[in-house]
């Protein structure tokens, strides 16, 4: 008994320099300002569960050693379990949400883990509900694991065995470091898993908690590091962009035009002024913005823009708004570009002219905004979408969508069909 009692000790003592550590890394989390966003939520989360995990197997121990009673044995064994699964499915979350970053992965493989976290947490309810001697003999002098309680410990393991299949399946994607520490990440605990079934008392949940401070030190400090840099390419991006958006030739187009119609409709071309006026001031207002603007204020800078080049194309140029959602934010400076591409690369080449259409449409996942056009199009093969790209900031467009938003623009077009520009825009938590 004193070598049970011994070994109780010992779980007891690395459960609490566990919590410690989580503890640390948490205020860490809580006090980072460089990381924002999901992935963030996801690292508080899973601290969270492995500190009630940790601090549930200390109350075991204690119930082992006589100091709370017996009572208190399956009601920390609930607390142990689901805080387990709890933590099981935030490092999958965790790490869906990086893959993501590189790779398509559905959504309907979170609703999965979803499902399977909770059929196993109902599972085990009802088993302690109606037969706890299932899970565990407690007619002995301490209650002893039994076959029930070894089946379901086995969940969580096959979710961190998913994880490990996930990252492996997308070693392309992902650096050789993070590959490395992912494998860490995963392993540990399964190895910890499989020997506490094996090992009575053995430290497992304190063992397996130390994976959040490989996946702090290694995986988190990384994602920092990168959004550092991400940052430092933003504020050149927004030169660049600024730029790119006032060209000298749209400000003589511009200036051409209002010359002419003061001549032929001077109330015309008053109000050509101001809507110049209104264009030039809002780009400039966006180098002092170094967070996401709401939707609105970026459509009043494409109507702006639009209401401009309609007075140079008159009836080549036709502009659709379709705007179904309205309550979301983009990056200043990002959504006109994509009109102008339009317009510019477009419906303009067509001799007839063309449409613009500018959508907006809510989803389960978010937002998608589009700009359609129907003109020349292009061969997406021979594109280059790099910093050198001829289309108007594209580059820094897409490079400000996933920095300010972790929004993905795609485009797809066709030789003599047109152009489609597609933003998805997530949910804001």
């Amino acid at each position: 008994m004193f070598d049970l009692y011994v070994a109780i000790d010992i779980c007891t003592g690395m459960d609490i320099m566990g919590m410690i550590v989580i503890t640390g890394i948490a205020a860490s989390v809580i006090r980072e300002k460089n990381v924002k966003g999901e992935k963030l939520n996801y690292m508080f989360l899973l601290l969270v569960g492995c500190f009630f995990m940790l601090g549930a197997d200390i109350a075991q121990g204690l119930v082992l050693k006589g100091k709370l009673p017996m009572s208190w044995y399956m009601f920390s064994e609930g607390l142990l379990y689901v805080s387990m699964m709890a933590s099981a499915i935030f490092l999958s979350f965790y790490m869906l949400h990086e893959l993501r970053k590189s790779s398509f992965i559905s959504g309907d493989v979170d609703y999965a883990l979803i499902f399977v976290f909770l059929v196993a947490v109902i599972v085990w309810i009802i088993g302690a509900v109606q037969d706890p001697n299932w899970f565990f003999d407690l007619d002995a002098d301490m209650p002893v694991s039994k076959a029930g309680n070894t089946a379901i410990q086995v969940v969580p393991a096959l979710m961190l065995l998913f994880d490990l299949c996930l990252a492996a399946s997308f070693s392309g994607e992902v650096r050789a470091r993070s590959l490395r520490a992912w494998i860490v990440v995963c392993a540990l605990p399964i190895f910890a898993v499989f020997v506490g079934i094996f090992i009575i008392h053995f430290p497992s949940y304190a063992i397996g908690s130390m994976s959040c401070f490989v996946l702090y030190i290694i995986i988190h400090n990384d994602a920092v590091k990168q959004q550092l840099i991400n940052e430092k390419e933003l504020v050149a991006s927004k030169s660049q962009l600024m730029v790119s958006q006032i060209q000298p030739h749209f400000i003589y187009n511009s200036l051409n035009t209002i010359y002419y119609l003061i001549d032929m409709d001077q109330e015309q071309a008053r109000d050509a002024v101001s809507t110049f006026s209104d264009y030039l001031r809002q780009n400039i207002n966006a180098l002092k913005d170094d967070k996401p603007v709401h939707f609105r204020e970026e459509l009043e800078h494409i109507r702006a823009y639009v209401s401009l080049e309609m007075l140079r194309f008159g009836e080549r140029l036709n502009v659709v708004y379709e705007i179904e959602a309205e309550d979301f934010f983009v990056p200043p400076l990002t959504i006109q570009p994509l009109v102008e591409n339009a317009i510019k690369h477009g419906v303009s080449v067509k001799e007839e002219g063309g449409t613009v259409k500018i959508t907006t449409r809510s989803t389960r996942e978010g937002v998608i905004l589009s700009v359609e056009d129907d003109g020349v199009g292009f061969d997406t093969t021979r594109f280059s979408d790099d910093k050198k790209s001829t289309h108007v900031g594209l580059y820094n467009v897409r490079s400000r969508l996933m920095t300010m938003c972790d929004a993905e623009l795609t485009v797809t077009s066709r030789p003599g069909e047109g152009t489609v520009c597609s933003i998805a825009f997530k949910k804001m938590s």
